[in-house]
Parts: structure tokens; C-alpha cells; sequence
């Protein structure tokens, strides 16, 4: 089973590469057009991440019906959690990021094959979470879940195919 949750995970990106290449989301043109609203403006980014949205949608209704997943034990979906400080901030960085650079690290990594600007920018976003994660180790202590932190244990909740339904 553990072969097939990777197969699943290869599948997905390798589709996930094509559909960026395809619908031109690797070019930070694209990328760039889709920011400019009070300009030449671009809705390819809205037409993407509509279809990504309807596509989820379809997926997530027929995976509630099944009694369990096809491949792990169980279902394992999201915690809720609240909009705050550290979540806007974290957005703000990003869409800082996104719009200078027109680039998102996704298509960055898939751009950074053969475009050198994206390789840079792709290794200055491993950097940035590398840096992240050294400072947050060592200068805080260990979050505890129920003091609302999100560490990658408490970020997800399990439940029996049941509890889905």
C-alpha cells in the first residue's frame, strides 16, 4: 500500500506540472496579467484554480461515500483552524512574493528546469522555509496543540470512513 499512496503522489504532480505548463501558469506573464486588474488583466489563474476548485469538489463527494479511502486506513481531512495574525502575515509575505516575482513556488519548481530566474527564486523559497524552521526550533519552545499552534501532528484530524459521511 505504501507503493500506491507514492504512485498516487507521482501521478498527481506529474498531472499537476502538465496543467501548469499547458494553461501557461509557468510564465510569471501569466502570472503577472492575473494581478493586473486595472490593466491588460489575465483570468487564466481564476480559470485554473475554478476547474482545481470543481475538480476537488467532484472528488471530495464521491470520496464520501465510500466507506474508506482506497489506499490509506482511513480518512484524514483538515482542522479549521482561525484566521489570525500569523496567518495573515504569512499571506502577505507570500502574495508580496508572488506578485514581485510572478511566480509560485509550485510552478517555480516546475519553471526551474530550464528557467534560471525560477531556479533562483525556487531556492530562495527553500531557503526562506529552511530559515523559518531553524528559527522557529530554536527560539521557541515545542507548541502544544491545544495552545492553538499548528505543528504538521496537530494540523490534520482523523476519523473513522464513518465520521466522514
Amino acid at each position: 500500500m505504501a507503493y500506491a499512496k507514492h504512485l498516487v503522489a507521482f501521478s498527481a504532480g506529474m498531472m499537476f506540472a502538465l496543467g501548469l505548463g499547458i494553461s501557461r501558469l509557468l510564465l510569471p506573464t501569466t502570472i503577472r496579467g492575473f494581478l493586473d486588474v486595472t490593466g491588460k488583466w489575465n483570468p487564466t489563474v481564476a480559470i485554473v484554480m475554478g476547474a482545481g476548485c470543481a475538480t476537488y469538489f467532484c472528488f471530495d463527494l464521491l470520496a464520501r461515500r465510500r466507506s474508506r479511502p482506497l489506499i490509506a486506513e482511513k480518512f484524514t481531512l483538515p482542522k479549521q483552524l482561525p484566521i489570525d495574525g500569523r496567518l495573515i502575515a504569512g499571506a502577505t509575505l507570500f502574495g508580496i512574493g508572488w506578485g514581485t516575482a510572478g511566480a509560485c513556488p509550485g510552478p517555480a519548481i516546475t519553471g526551474a528546469l530550464w528557467n534560471h530566474s525560477m531556479l533562483a527564486f525556487a531556492v530562495a523559497c527553500f531557503t526562506g522555509v529552511a530559515i523559518f524552521e531553524l528559527g522557529r526550533s530554536r527560539l521557541a519552545p515545542s507548541p502544544r496543540p491545544s495552545a492553538g499552534l499548528v505543528t504538521p501532528d496537530s494540523a490534520t484530524r482523523t476519523f473513522p470512513a464513518e465520521a466522514v459521511r
